[in-house]
């Protein structure tokens, strides 16, 4: 309805919710996964639909946007079985950091064994490019990239988007 799409003065104004795909087996494991096909678990769809509920009470989405890996699909596919309306669009934008080799890693393996990704390193980790995958930069231009189309794109709009930890 226009009157939770509304600012108090009445003018609309723009809504950009973002949320995190639900639990994984590799998120619980601290395993990297990448652009790796995971699904969801048991707990990870339980939080989908509760975050579905709560959202389809809350909000009029006019867009839905979303990672178009496995477990964000799934996740978007519970929230519109809670209620979200608008039919989703999956974009390779959202997607998270691609650690190309190293995905299936423990987060730990990859940062004691291969340093030059870890953060510790200082800034030339975020250029570091893993075998078969993308750096941090990379990453974040692309997602930086997508932010700006949406914000362009959603002028007076409620958009959701459904996303990954990393370009979070």
């Amino acid at each position: 309805d226009t009157e939770r799409n509304s600012v108090p003065d009445g003018h609309d104004t723009t809504r950009l919710v973002l949320v995190r795909h639900g639990e994984t087996d590799w998120n619980r494991d601290s395993r990297i996964q990448g652009w790796a096909p995971s699904s969801l678990t048991d707990r990870g769809r339980e939080q989908a639909r509760a975050l579905g509920t709560h959202l389809s009470d809350t909000y009029d989405f006019d867009r839905l946007l979303a990672s178009d890996l496995r477990r964000t699909r799934e996740t978007t596919a519970l929230l519109r079985d809670e209620g979200i309306q608008p039919e989703p669009t999956f974009d390779r934008t959202w997607r998270e950091r691609d650690f190309g080799v190293y995905q299936g890693l423990t987060k730990t393996e990859v940062f004691d064994e291969y340093p030059q990704f870890s953060a510790e390193t200082g800034v030339s980790a975020v250029r570091e490019t893993p075998e078969n995958g993308e750096s941090l930069l990379d990453a974040r231009e692309r997602v930086l990239a997508g932010w700006e189309q949406l914000v362009t794109d959603t002028d007076g709009e409620t958009a959701l988007v459904v996303t990954h930890g990393g370009p979070l």
